[in-house]
């Protein structure tokens, strides 16, 4: 099989993580490449996963001919730059949520990549979990009849760093989106309005710059479906995702994903092994799976399954959703105008 030469920009943990994937499981593909402005890391392990070249000039890899795909896992501020300068060079792209936290800057760059012809692949990952997938099929295959009602939990374990706090456009916007994305792929149908209520009780830096650690957010969809998702930055007890939905036929639930389904009885009592610690984690069966569907798209000439379309209409719920929020009063904000929703 003909191998696929690719570029990874941003040699940062999400990079590594594919790099990695990419070494142990995928051999029809070579990374010719890593880019970051600060290589030092990506120098030391790069030979481990089959890197050829650590370079600090993205251009570099832009200008390669040979380089036919490029996957940027660097911070949010740089995604729409680097896809438009991608789709300038003719390479499929394979960026990772959120495209922008600007409706006209993720506009901008949806229109390079259509100008393009090129692929665009967003990295909403959650949607091939195996219960998620499970789910979505369940759905598909009229199981539960047509759904009615979804509702994702999703807490992290710990919080991120300050630092991170600063540049990821807030919670709704870094964290919730994944749920976002996941309530559209259920419900089949785009956002009608938004709610959202949010605070920060747990995590003082996050107050401090103007977040919320946790939150409810209300999602109308235009087919009638209505979706609640709740989220919290810190649990202290491992990272919980869950998943129900409610049917006119019945229901589905997906459980916390655990490492084995042990438990140990005594006489004081249950033992089980406990959840997920982040969510590499948790989506460490999901991950290779998204990559895999990127590459196959590039072999067989065919559409991307998260587009860049799927990354614009998620972030008009987190703009929404952030918007109301942050107003700290009920509201119901349309999702429809999106340069009213930025």
């Amino acid at each position: 099989m003909e191998k696929t030469t690719i570029g990874i920009i941003g040699g940062g943990r999400i990079g590594r993580m594919h790099a990695g994937t990419i070494y142990t499981g995928m051999q029809d593909v070579t990374i010719k490449y890593v880019s970051d402005i600060y290589p030092q890391a990506a120098q030391q392990w790069g030979p481990m996963y089959g890197v050829q070249n650590v370079v600090s000039d993205a251009e570099i890899v832009f200008n390669d001919p040979e380089v036919q795909a490029v996957l940027i896992c660097t911070s949010t501020d740089t995604h729409a730059d680097y896809i438009i300068r991608s789709a300038e060079c003719g390479k499929d792209i394979y960026c990772e949520k959120p495209i922008d936290l600007s409706v006209e800057k993720i506009e901008r760059a949806l229109a390079a990549v259509e100008k393009a012809g090129v692929r665009l692949q967003i990295g909403f990952n959650r949607r091939f979990d195996r219960n998620f997938r499970r789910a979505y099929e369940a759905i598909q295959a009229g199981e539960i009849g047509k759904p009615l009602m979804i509702r994702i939990t999703n807490r992290d374990a710990t919080p991120p760093p300050e630092a991170y706090i600063k540049v990821s456009g807030g919670m709704l916007l870094d964290m919730s989106i994944h749920d976002f994305d996941l309530c559209r792929y259920f419900a089949g149908s785009e956002a009608e309005s938004v709610y959202c209520t949010g605070a920060c009780n747990l995590v003082p830096y996050i107050g401090a710059n103007g977040d919320v650690d946790t939150a409810v957010t209300v999602i109308n969809f235009k087919n009638g479906c209505t979706a609640v998702v709740d989220n919290r930055r810190q649990t202290g007890y491992g990272m919980e995702c869950r998943v129900e939905i409610m049917g006119t036929e019945g229901n589905l639930v997906t459980g916390n994903e655990v490492e084995n389904t042990l438990t140990i009885c005594e006489d004081n009592g249950l033992k089980q092994d406990g959840l997920a610690c982040d969510f590499f984690a948790r989506f460490k069966n999901s991950l290779p799976v998204i990559l895999g569907t990127f590459f196959d798209s590039i072999r067989n000439n065919t559409p991307t399954v998260t587009t860049g379309r799927d990354g614009l209409e998620t972030m008009r719920i987190g703009f929404a959703a952030t918007s109301c929020s942050a107003a700290r009063t009920p509201c119901a904000n349309t999702c429809t105008p999106s340069r009213a929703a930025a």
